[in-house]
């Protein structure tokens, strides 16, 4: 793979990234396109974290605060919550 990747963008796109630019945020437009990414594999990560929770509260791998609290106390020879 090589290190350079010609991309051709909007003018929208291409307004967006100056503006960063020009805001002084980042130096150039492999850094705006760089923290895009990250944003974008930051969301990416956190929606395939709630589908998994949906998944396992569907599979019953999900237990409620209640539960949790009520078993480390017993664990921990803690009174039960008054």
């Amino acid at each position: 793979m090589s290190g350079t990747m010609k991309l051709n963008v909007s003018p929208e796109i291409e307004r967006s990234i100056q503006r960063h630019l020009d805001r002084g945020e980042y130096s150039s437009p492999e850094e705006v396109l760089l923290a895009a990414l990250e944003q974008l594999n930051d969301y990416s990560e956190t929606v395939a974290d709630i589908d998994q929770s949906f998944l396992d509260e569907k599979a019953g791998r999900v237990h409620s605060l209640r539960d949790a609290d009520a078993t480390l106390r017993k664990k921990h020879g803690f009174g039960p919550r008054s």
